[in-house]
């Protein structure tokens, strides 16, 4: 059995490919399985994998018709052999360090959990996350040191999904957000570690990016929302640990034009009630557009 499964779905993204799976195959750690959904591709994407997975062993090879990013990874889920599970989204890339570096953080610790710096590639610039080493224990404590609500830039220890029935929301954007507050949640350890990076590569061409998925993306902002509320009072979480969550929603996937938006916000009221933390960031970002609108003015 290996020591880490990586779970990359694939889904037409053959100009990202190479760079990923190679990424893989030169980490400094090498005990692991890559499980590798194909989810539908119709471009290039399958003859890639069915390249890498001759040329390394390691490589398993799963073919599906399309069904979504949630689907694929909770198909990953289900077949992972790994002690500890990595996600990896096939138009990113890992620093070469990477898994040998959450791997033994994980180990230390005895984390169910261990969280790596992400950088951000735009074209030629890039940024990284600010992290200090620590272990955290708190709800709140985890929920504020989340740079964002993607899963890819963690390590878990395998058994935790099942334990705490965890999987993805089929068919929805923002899916990611709801399984990593419920990981905050049910961990007994979250481990932050600096270091090695995930590397993001911000494709315009992405689920999350594409223009003609916005009315879409809206809708389901609101489905993932409801999710986390309905879980928060399932929990029945305190009104502060309840305010964090709303404030990493507003800060991390609800846009703050949908904000600004007056029949939006008041589907927002609906789901979250009189929060304080709703209001202060429609206000802020009130102070904001009228801000650009007098410096545009001035200018």
């Amino acid at each position: 059995m290996h020591k880490i499964s990586l779970i990359i779905p694939v889904y037409n993204v053959e100009k990202y490919l190479y760079r990923c799976l190679d990424s893989v195959i030169e980490q400094s750690f090498e005990d692991w399985e890559a499980i590798c959904i194909n989810d539908g591709s119709t471009d290039n994407s399958l003859h890639i994998l069915q390249e890498y997975s001759k040329k390394d062993l390691r490589i398993r090879l799963i073919s599906q018709e399309n069904a979504g990013l949630s689907a694929a990874r909770n198909v990953g889920l289900g077949v992972a052999k790994g002690k500890y599970i990595c996600f990896l989204d096939s138009d990113d890339f890992l620093d070469k360090n990477y898994l040998l570096m959450l791997y033994n953080e994980i180990e230390k610790t005895n984390a169910d959990i261990v969280m790596a710096p992400t950088r951000y590639i735009i074209g030629k610039k890039n940024t990284k996350d600010k992290f200090k080493n620590e272990v955290l224990m708190s709800f709140v404590d985890k929920i504020s040191a989340l740079p964002h609500g993607g899963s890819c830039n963690k390590l878990y220890r395998t058994s935790f999904f099942a334990e705490n029935n965890i999987e993805y929301p089929l068919g929805l954007y923002w899916e990611d957000n709801i399984v990593t507050i419920k990981c905050c949640y049910f961990s007994n350890k979250f481990a932050i570690v600096d270091g090695d990076c995930y590397n993001y590569i911000c494709n315009p061409l992405s689920i999350t990016r594409d223009e003609s998925k916005e009315a879409k993306r809206q809708k389901d902002c609101l489905a993932i929302l409801m999710m986390i509320v309905d879980f928060l009072n399932d929990i029945n979480c305190s009104y502060a640990e309840k305010e964090s969550v709303l404030d990493f929603c507003f800060y991390r996937f609800v846009k703050r034009a949908y904000i600004l938006d007056n029949s939006f916000y008041k589907q927002l009221e609906k789901i979250v009630g009189k929060s304080k933390v709703l209001k202060k960031h429609r206000i802020k970002q009130k102070t904001l557009r009228f801000l650009r609108s007098m410096i545009f003015f001035k200018y």
